[in-house]
């Protein structure tokens, strides 16, 4: 799946590439991170998985084509690879395209993607997403976004994961220094139907964040802290001494951006969590630290 996926990329990539160059953006990015419980979460399957401390290294290739003033296209290809836990390589190529329309006052967006996850170098996940949303911004420095998420995942050796994902979410956002800064309130709820019925869970989460711009020399920097508290309950699950029946998450998130230039760009962040579970495996804390390197077009 991955080599015809990446095939079908490429062929992609070297069509936009032979595109108007005006219309194209490509962008790079190079992480340092060191994680203390490395999982692959977009799984939910960490319990199969070694969750030790490491460090890695991950770089990203994206490229994006606007073919009008509504519809764009892209790829993207990820890959992380870790010093010690070689276990846990993470690799994907994505294809993704955008839509965005006004409707009145209103700003329609549709995003769609497909993408191939590799895992220590094995095919390991299939998920196609589509994400429409609508928004409005208030006179007052209000703005509301309104989203729906449907994903469907395909796990190559994991098949009682296999499942169907959707969860709808309210935003609304504050803007105040000359729209430079923000304060920010989620709610989003969510179910997910597995083919195993100790895998379906129902999933509610609150997100606030807080983003304001900071000088650092000459360069133009913002400062984002977020927490959110996220649960999670398997109420169809039985047996809650072996089986993961509910989880609770905390996460604590900052980060600093700066602005070298117009191409350049740095991002230093910590990304805390905290997971209590029914079971011991799935309880326990994460604290990651990441820099990274981004270069655009």
């Amino acid at each position: 799946m991955i080599k015809k996926t990446f095939l079908i990329s490429l062929l992609f990539l070297t069509k936009t590439l032979s595109a108007n160059a005006g219309n194209l953006n490509y962008s790079a990015e190079l992480t340092l991170l060191s994680d203390s419980a490395v999982t692959i979460e977009a799984a939910d399957i960490g319990t199969n998985l070694e969750s030790n401390s490491d460090t890695a290294v991950a770089f990203m290739l994206g490229a994006e084509y606007q073919i009008n003033k509504q519809l764009s296209v892209s790829y993207e290809f990820y890959n992380e690879s870790y010093q010690d836990l070689s276990e846990n390589d993470t690799q994907y190529h994505s294809l993704n395209a955008s839509f965005d329309r006004n409707i009145g006052p209103l700003d329609f967006f549709l995003n769609t993607s497909h993408m191939d996850m590799s895992l220590d170098g094995d095919d390991f996940l299939v998920m196609d997403l589509i994400i429409p949303s609508l928004s409005y911004y208030f006179d007052s420095g209000i703005y509301l976004n309104l989203s729906h998420t449907w994903i469907d995942k395909s796990f190559d050796a994991f098949s009682d994961f296999d499942a169907k994902n959707n969860a709808s979410g309210i935003t609304a956002y504050y803007f105040f220094a000359d729209s430079k800064a923000f304060v920010s309130l989620n709610y989003t709820q969510g179910e997910e139907n597995a083919n195993s019925d100790n895998n379906d869970y129902d999933e509610d989460t609150t997100t606030v964040t807080f983003q304001y711009p900071v000088n650092i020399s000459d360069n133009k920097s913002k400062f984002n802290i977020s927490y959110s508290a996220r649960q999670r309950d398997y109420d169809k699950v039985t047996d809650i001494v072996n089986v993961k029946s509910r989880e609770e998450r905390d996460r604590l998130k900052i980060y600093l951006d700066t602005e070298l230039n117009d191409r350049w760009a740095l991002r230093a962040t910590y990304d805390f969590k905290d997971r209590n579970s029914n079971l011991a495996a799935s309880t326990y804390e994460s604290h990651y630290f990441g820099f990274r390197v981004t270069y655009n077009n």
